[in-house]
């Protein structure tokens, strides 16, 4: 998840964002970021879950930090996991024993199209290559 907020009007060191699935904010996961970004990628969040956001803005004054109050809570919630998807066209050559993407380069010289789960059941393997 990205979470983006407005710059400040303030000359500021950086922010720090948190975000916690709980509304009271307990055990939440604090993160920076420097005061040249306006957004920072969140990762280790579960997928399709609610999730309560809020930033403040820090400077650092002779080597001490001076803290902003927290924003407003905001909720978001985390887009569902993609699907792995075992379908879908690969291509196999004359003589070749793996499955390839369409533009890889092993398929110069023939290039026959196959399910990628009849390719699997007919011991095709995927090639290292182009990772289809």
């Amino acid at each position: 998840m990205t979470a983006k907020w407005s710059k400040g009007k303030n000359d500021v060191s950086g922010y720090q964002i948190k975000c916690s699935k709980n509304k009271s904010m307990k055990g939440a996961k604090t993160v920076t970021a420097s005061k040249s970004v306006t957004s920072k990628k969140i990762s280790g969040l579960k997928a399709n879950t609610k999730y309560y956001m809020q930033v403040r803005a820090y400077k650092t004054v002779d080597g001490k930090k001076y803290y902003s109050d927290w924003s407003a809570k905001k909720s978001v919630k985390t887009k569902a996991k993609a699907k792995k998807s075992s379908g879908g066209t690969v291509y196999i050559t004359n003589t070749g024993e793996k499955y390839h993407r369409g533009t890889c380069r092993y398929l110069r010289y023939s290039k026959y199209s196959i399910s990628k789960s009849e390719a699997q059941r007919q011991g095709y393997t995927a090639c290292k290559v182009c990772r289809p």
